[in-house]
């Protein structure tokens, strides 16, 4: 791996999307900086991480896990955030990373040069490992930060694109709340549907941003290749 992030203290520390292109070319990992996993933690005033986001706890634990790098935790003794950490290992500390590093989609870097639309979205793969440890892909996670526009994501989206033949699930993060044992997983919004040949699987938008951090975030799962007669497991829902 490699340090493919600026210094913490510096500020935009999380933002990997873009150069993670070039790391992965090489077949290297990029590295994000250490972070703090929470915000109150009390320091003295000449070491205060300026400009470092250092709020946007979950937006760094993300951009580090999904680098399929190192994921450096740094809080002062104490004050270390384990809900937040366990949601990015299981239980024996094996960390949940994706196919790949996760990086920008191309539409990114074409909607800015050609219409001057500011988004970032960034993708990667993931699925289980096959018998001669290969990871068979089962689904996408997209992650879209600080958005300055609507941006639909399609079967385009996607490099190479999706096949548009196959039903898909798709699935917000912040929505696991309302998957219930019990419930029917459509119908609370746990997940969302999307059938053959559809205009779009979803549409990312800006979001608000959450108190106390300073940047706002989507994360999103596109399972392929369902049925309505499929069981799908989706693991722990808080990761």
């Amino acid at each position: 791996n490699g340090r493919a992030s600026g210094d913490y203290a510096a500020g935009n520390n999380w933002d990997i999307g873009p150069g993670a292109l070039l790391w992965s070319a090489l077949a290297l990992k990029p590295s994000k900086d250490n972070f703090w996993t929470s915000y109150l933690e009390p320091y003295p005033p000449q070491f205060h991480p300026y400009g470092s986001d250092h709020n946007s706890t979950d937006v760094h634990a993300i951009s580090a896990i999904m680098s399929c790098g190192p994921v450096g935790p740094s809080d002062r003794a104490g004050y270390t955030n384990a809900t937040l950490i366990m949601r990015t290992c299981r239980a024996d500390g094996r960390l949940l990373q994706p196919r790949r590093p996760i990086t920008a989609i191309n539409d990114q870097f074409l909607l800015h040069a050609f219409n001057g639309t500011s988004i970032n979205v960034w993708s990667t793969e993931f699925g289980p490992y096959d018998a001669k440890q290969n990871v068979e892909i089962v689904g996408r996670v997209v992650y879209a930060l600080n958005m300055g526009a609507n941006y639909d994501l399609t079967y385009d989206s996607f490099s190479p694109s999706l096949n548009s033949n196959f039903d898909y699930i798709v699935r917000s993060w912040y929505n696991y709340t309302n998957c219930m044992n019990g419930t029917l997983a459509i119908q609370n919004s746990c997940i969302q549907y999307v059938k053959a040949n559809s205009n779009k699987l979803y549409t990312l938008m800006p979001q608000q941003v959450i108190y106390p951090m300073h940047e706002s975030f989507e994360l999103i799962h596109v399972l392929e290749g369902v049925s309505m007669s499929s069981l799908i497991f989706l693991g722990e829902l808080d990761k």
